[in-house]
């Protein structure tokens, strides 16, 4: 079972679409994640899938990150679902709509991580759509909600506002939001909220059911 927003617990049979997980982390522990990130980050980022994300994927045989692995050993995942990829993940350009879905691998949550450079403004928004619903085509029947305008997501484009809103997460220190891998979500437009403002920093898991893996990822320092 998963016990998130309000203590609820939550079948962990079928896929949990949106879940909040309240103190998952101290304040410490966030200043212990914080320096652990800018000591990665001085070695060797290397760029993220999108434009304006510097990351560093924290490989399996790494055990220089006390915090984090602390961190990652505590969170309450399905007793089906393997961590396959842990980052440190550094934005300087706000998320625009994607899905984190692996096709070569089975279903699977996103989980991220706020650390210290995050300000009120900032969340990220998760809709019920798929990646089967990317094509905009498929949703000119659904009504049209102003999401660009009343969720500070300008940066996204216009069938975004057919989109149903699933869940929004406002970043808060020592909790973390998980979610369906599959869902099309994307971040507020923080650059517009705090102008000036050089980065977002935050950590990155991504997880899939045990069964489904063709190969042995190697990826998360959390392997069971």
């Amino acid at each position: 079972m998963l016990r998130g927003v309000l203590g609820s617990e939550l079948n962990t049979d079928i896929m949990t679409p949106f879940l909040i997980l309240h103190h998952t982390v101290t304040l410490t522990q966030i200043d212990g994640l914080c320096g652990e990130m800018d000591r990665a980050m001085m070695m060797h980022p290397e760029p993220g899938r999108r434009p304006g994300t510097d990351r560093y994927t924290v490989r399996g045989h790494e055990s220089d990150y006390p915090h984090l692995n602390q961190w990652l050993a505590s969170l309450p995942l399905p007793q089906d679902q393997l961590i396959t990829f842990t980052a440190f993940v550094r934005q300087t350009a706000s998320s625009g709509l994607h899905t984190d879905h692996n096709p070569r691998q089975g279903r699977g949550y996103s989980v991220l991580l706020p650390l210290r450079s995050i300000r009120d403004t900032d969340a990220t928004v998760v809709f019920a759509e798929s990646a089967d619903h990317q094509h905009r085509f498929s949703l000119l029947n659904n009504p049209h909600t102003p999401h660009r305008a009343t969720l500070n997501l300008g940066h996204c484009p216009s069938w975004c506002d057919r989109l149903t809103l699933l869940g929004i997460y406002h970043y808060r220190l020592g909790s973390a939001v998980l979610f369906d891998a599959h869902r099309l979500h994307c971040s507020t437009d923080w650059r517009t909220t705090t102008p000036g403002r050089l980065h977002k920093d935050y950590v990155l898991v991504h997880t899939t059911q045990r069964d489904s893996l063709t190969y042995r990822e190697t990826e998360s320092p959390r392997q069971q």
